[in-house]
């Protein structure tokens, strides 16, 4: 983009419109894709959370996706039990580190075996890591925050424009970071068209949805942001699964998938008492804003899901070694999967909000 240059004969003209054509097409693909990964996304919180999806949509306004809570019951009663679910997913976990080992046998490769028999505890221990940082930040803050919060008044009591300031500066930076080069046409015209495009964008929303639905569109707006990211999570998960075992990024990527998946079924399900492994803050935490009354079943599929899907796709690159993922490729499913863990934590605690209403006992 950065070096993307207009000219002003005939055939360059033609090509310039057919940028910028191609910008709009660009702008109508996003679109579309911000709309499929917020179903998927929709999906899988509709699924992760039936109490509250019948709840949301025995409110007024929201009766037309009744059949969306009426799917996620009738998938929630069809799963099999907890402790089914959890017997196979031990089972998968063997199956994927045996895979491992014989990939490390068939390709001379000890380094695959090493990296899988560390990394895959390593990330089931990872939430209980956070929580006890989690617990030494809560007593710094309980011990020094006023001091900290006496120290930043100042800070607070800026006036509106030299927050402004700090934002327009930060921007303007972010844009000169990422661009090409010189040529600041170019940039100026990529923010001409983001601006374009998001007040088309936010027109139509505003038609759409207050005809429509008859909800605010800021709400809107934070929402489908949301069952967006979520969306990308899951697909970025299961896409994750078929690049295990590819390489050294593969089998690192694998063992993080099988890891988190356990480190998240410890949080939501106390599988074996994990959770007498949190210190106390965290642990009155997980009880009273993350249980649920119900087992985790849900959880325990999807977890079963990517490990499953991992050691069979080791068993795969037994056979024939794929191609590697690559660094970009990489980077973004450790990013992606260190956000699942987030998102999931923030969903199980909307579970326990609409199956207690608040109350753990209840």
């Amino acid at each position: 983009m950065g070096n993307f240059e207009v000219e002003y004969r005939g055939r360059e003209i033609t090509g310039y419109w057919a940028k910028r054509l191609g910008c709009f097409w660009l702008v109508a693909l996003s679109l579309l894709m911000v709309l499929l990964y917020a179903s998927v996304g929709a999906v899988f919180a509709a699924l992760s959370l039936p109490e509250g999806t019948a709840k949301l949509t025995a409110r007024e306004g929201w009766a037309p996706l009744r059949w969306l809570a009426d799917a996620s019951a009738a998938v929630n009663e069809a799963l099999p039990a907890y402790p089914l679910l959890l017997t196979c997913l031990i089972w998968a976990t063997g199956a994927f580190l045996l895979a491992v080992l014989a990939l490390a046998a068939r390709y001379r490769e000890p380094a695959f075996a090493v990296i899988a028999l560390l990394t895959a505890p390593l990330a089931a221990a990872g939430l209980h890591a956070v929580a006890w940082v989690g617990a030494a930040v809560h007593w710094v803050v309980r011990t020094f925050g006023p001091w900290l919060l006496a120290a930043s008044a100042w800070i607070r009591g800026w006036d509106w424009w030299v927050w402004v300031l700090v934002v327009a500066l930060a921007a303007l930076s972010a844009i000169a970071y990422f661009s090409d080069g010189p040529a600041y046409v170019t940039v100026l015209g990529a923010v001409g068209w983001v601006v374009i495009g998001t007040a088309l964008s936010v027109g139509l929303g505003l038609l759409f949805v207050g005809l429509v639905f008859e909800i605010p569109f800021l709400l809107f707006l934070v929402a489908l942001s949301v069952l967006c990211l979520l969306g990308q999570l899951v697909v970025d998960q299961l896409t994750g699964t078929v690049k295990a075992g590819r390489g050294y990024r593969g089998v690192l990527l694998g063992a993080l998938g099988v890891g988190t998946s356990w480190s998240m079924l410890m949080v939501v399900g106390d599988v074996g008492g994990s959770h007498s492994l949190y210190p106390q803050v965290a642990r009155d935490w997980v009880a009273n804003n993350v249980l649920g009354n119900s087992p985790p079943q849900f959880d325990a599929l999807m977890a079963l899901v990517v490990v499953a899907g991992s050691a069979l796709s080791v068993l795969a690159n037994v056979h024939r070694m794929r191609e590697e993922p690559t660094h970009e490729q990489f980077t973004r499913s450790v990013v992606f999967t260190l956000y699942s863990m987030v998102f999931a934590t923030m969903i199980a605690a909307v579970g326990h909000r609409s199956e207690t209403g608040g109350d753990r006992r209840g």
